[in-house]
Order: structure tokens, then sequence, then C-alpha cells
């Protein structure tokens, strides 16, 4: 995807399947979710990003679009990355499923200090609060008591997992979910995770342009695209690749490379080839 023009038919195909590999993944982790049932890993997380990338991963390919809006003084929370973000996902994904003809997502974050609101996990402890709204149908109050059940599901090819998987995540994280839902007029879901005290995010919202450096590589490989793909990428990032197809050739130009006493800095070669 680096390499096709932002506005190129191949980059929107290379987003799609991209988009659909994360949706694989996603699955996958809801699975070994329920099956591990490990504990969270946390570190501290600024919110505003992870619910930023999630929102664009999800709207990604439909008519639906979100309206996003954080505390200026927002804290940071302490999370373990991956499941928070698969909360997210599964929230807004659900958002856009229930906006087939299209619509607006409305997230919003903000903190809830200490004592201000009941039945949250941790009574001394402040919270954030992100909260995610649709304009779709609504849940019928029958299904409200229902909605975080296990395999509980309305949908004619859904599996019933999304929903609880957050409830079961966001719970481990002493925190809270919740959603209202009036027929006609949309749902939200709110959940709730505890702010540290005195806690400084991990990270920047910059992104950082990726490493660059120099040298000589050696990439062998049997098949073509790999090679040219990695050619392409090792360029672009500042280093000479040479490429080999087998194991011959790669000691033959490896052997060649000490001889002229310009030897190759790194080696990738693919495991399953014979040398």
């Amino acid at each position: 995807k680096m390499f096709a023009p932002p506005d190129s038919p191949v980059r929107e195909r290379l987003e799609k399947a991209e988009h659909s590999c994360l949706r694989a993944k996603e699955m996958t982790g809801q699975l070994l979710t329920f099956a591990r049932g490990g504990a969270p890993i946390r570190r501290v997380k600024s919110v505003p990003r992870l619910l930023k990338e999630s929102c664009d991963n999800a709207v990604l390919g439909s008519n639906v679009r979100c309206e996003f809006w954080c505390a200026p003084d927002l804290q940071p929370v302490e999370v373990d990355q991956g499941q928070i973000t698969q909360v997210f996902n599964n929230l807004l994904i659900n958002a856009v499923q229930a906006m087939p003809e299209g619509g607006t997502i409305r997230v919003r974050a903000e903190n809830v200090p200490a004592g201000t609101r009941a039945g949250l996990p941790s009574p001394g402890a402040g919270y954030v609060r992100i909260s995610i709204q649709d304009d779709g149908p609504g849940i019928p109050p029958e299904h409200l008591s229902r909605i975080f059940d296990p395999f509980f599901t309305t949908k004619h090819k859904g599996r019933g997992l999304g929903l609880a998987t957050a409830y079961s995540i966001v719970r481990k994280h002493d925190g809270l979910i919740e959603v209202e839902s009036k027929r006609d007029q949309g749902a939200t879901f709110h959940v709730y995770l505890p702010a540290p005290m005195q806690a400084v995010a991990t990270e920047t919202e910059e992104q950082n342009p990726p490493p660059t450096g120099q040298g000589r590589i050696l990439v062998m490989d049997d098949e073509p695209d790999i090679l040219n793909f990695s050619h392409d990428a090792l360029k672009r990032l500042g280093y000479e690749a040479e490429l080999a197809r087998d194991g011959t050739e790669a000691i033959r130009r490896y052997r060649e490379a000490l001889e002229a006493g310009r030897p190759f800095s790194a080696i990738i070669m693919d495991r399953g080839q014979a040398v």
C-alpha cells in the first residue's frame, strides 16, 4: 500500500483487503479472549489516538461518518491496548451495521471525576467515559437485558461474540459498559475506564516516519513477487538490496561480496528453502 498513489484504485483495493484481514484478526482475538480469559497487560495510553484509529477502520468503505470529540483535558487510561481497541472496534462496527443506509456515529470522550457517578467498580477512582452513539433503529426493549450475553444476536449472520467480548474485557479492566436505547432513536454505548492518578501517556500523537538506514542486504526467496517487493521496500528505506532465487545463488553472491570487500550487512531468507 505504501507504494500506491493516494487516489489510485489499487490503493483502495489494498485498503479493503487490509480491512478484511484486520476483521479476521479481530474475530480470532475474540475467540481467544473467551478461550483463555487472559488478564490484560496494562500500559498508560492516550484515548483519542485509540479511538481515532478504530473509527477510521470501522467506517472504511461505508457511507457512515464519525463525529469525534474529546475533552481537551482528557486523562489517559491504563489499559491493554489490543483488548481495548477490540472493544472500540466491536462497538463501532455494530454502529456502522445498524445504519446500512448511512448515517453518523458520534464518539465522545470525557472525564468522570471520582464520586460523581454511582455504580462504578472503583468508587474512589476517576474514570474516562467513552460514548458511542448511532442513528440506527435502536435496540428493542426486550433485548436490552441480554445484549451482552455470549452468542446472543439478532443479526442474520451474527455470531453474538462482539458485545460479549467487549463486556468481558471492560470488566477485566475494572471498568463498566452499559447501553441506553429507545426504538427508532438509535443506541448509545458508554464505556467507563479507570484513569490512573498522575499518569502520563506513554505515546505521542505524532506518527513517526519509518526508520531508514544504509548498508547492503542479501534477500533470498523463490517467489519473484516477494523478491521484487523486498527490493523496492529496502531501497525506499535507504538500503541496497541484492536478490537470490535459491541457496546456490545466495551462497555465490555472498562469497563474491566478501571477495570484493563489500560484505552484506544482513541476510533475509526464506526459512523453507534449502541453502
